[in-house]
């Protein structure tokens, strides 16, 4: 993992400072931990009997849907700014360009880039934006399959179906 200003990491230090989970959190046990050999059941019985604990005592951090992110992605959907097939993992914006976005751009057009307001933490920081969708210049599918995904898996609905309806918008658009 990338660390510094990456939102991941960012996302991670806000959530160790509050005690609350995130999904970075499954990820770093899944590398950092080598996989348990069980026929049926989970591979990390730990991390996933800790994440289910977490989930249930509502120390998971908690997100709300950012409109104007919404509206921006329906804003690029209609005028074909997006990119159909990526690996995400390749273009997601690292924390070198977050910074240079921010550089010549100001905060409220940096969140129109996140589908998730983070509940708690300050607007005008890193922390406060989540389920980036985008390279700052377009729309990547594989950034809302991401973004889709990662709320599903942690149980975040709203932002989960707003990623599902921008996955489907997107999908009529090309059809």
């Amino acid at each position: 993992m990338n660390c510094g200003n990456d939102s991941n990491c960012v996302h991670w230090l806000y959530a160790v400072d509050t005690g609350t989970a995130m999904s970075i959190d499954s990820s770093m046990v899944f590398t950092m931990v080598p996989p348990c050999r069980f026929a049926f059941g989970p591979v990390y019985p730990e991390a996933e009997r800790r994440n289910q604990d977490r989930r249930q005592n509502g120390r998971t951090a908690s997100y709300t849907v950012n409109e104007r992110a919404v509206a921006r992605a329906r804003e690029l959907i209609e005028s074909r700014q997006y990119v159909v097939r990526s690996e995400w993992g390749d273009v997601q914006p690292r924390a070198a360009d977050q910074d240079r976005y921010l550089g010549v751009h100001s905060w409220e057009e940096y969140a129109e880039w996140h589908l998730g307001l983070t509940a708690g933490a300050r607007d005008g920081t890193k922390a406060r934006y989540a389920f980036v969708y985008g390279d700052f210049r377009r729309l990547h599918r594989s950034g809302l399959i991401a973004c889709h995904y990662r709320a599903a898996e942690w149980e975040h609905k709203e932002i989960e179906l707003a990623a599902h309806d921008l996955l489907q918008l997107l999908d009529r658009a090309r059809a």
